[in-house]
């Protein structure tokens, strides 16, 4: 990645292609606390504006394991990336989350897809409308840092592109019933 037109490395770099010259910084976007120790709660209060909590639907038993079959169109919709580890490594090369603090950044878009896509989650359409609005999903012009950032190859640009898409049909969705009556 190239920030300010000098090259930056990632926690995935590996040392020995860097040469014998390493330059270790904090994370951007987080208020520096001490040498390289960096305050996460930013990062943290922009996750739960998009409630990143699994909310059960009512339907659901507490006693029994919902089971989702591979072959399902509900599997096939689910997000299949890796676990985030919420290092935050993402936000940090967000160019996004420098312009506009108000951004939710990367790894919460992530985690709202994740959770907007999985058919025992009710708060769908709740959380969908909160990455859809102005410091969400569209806010992304995806650039891709988070990506290159991620040391667990997570595409958080692709869930944003997902989240669009999933954000515009539903508007289309909502003005054809408005339109043509349920």
């Amino acid at each position: 990645m190239v920030v300010n037109g000098r090259e930056q490395l990632t926690c995935s770099t590996l040392v020995r292609a860097i040469g014998d010259r390493l330059r270790i910084q904090p994370l951007r976007n987080l208020p520096v606390t001490r040498d390289l120790a960096v305050d996460m709660q930013p990062f943290f209060a922009a996750y739960k504006r998009v409630l990143p909590n699994f909310t059960p639907k009512d339907d659901l038993d507490p006693n029994d394991f919902y089971r989702i079959p591979h072959d399902s169109k509900e599997w096939k919709n689910l997000s299949h990336q890796p676990q985030c580890i919420d290092c935050g490594a993402c936000y940090s090369a967000c160019t996004l989350v420098t312009l506009h603090p108000r951004y939710v950044g990367p790894m919460a878009l992530h985690r709202a897809l994740n959770l907007i896509v999985d058919p025992r989650d009710k708060a769908r359409a709740v959380r969908l409308d909160l990455v859809a609005g102005e410091a969400g999903a569209f806010r992304c012009h995806t650039l891709g840092n988070c990506r290159e950032a991620c040391p667990r190859g997570i595409s958080p640009t692709y869930s944003i592109e997902r989240l669009k898409r999933l954000a515009v049909a539903g508007w289309i969705k909502g003005l054809f019933g408005r339109l043509f009556g349920p």
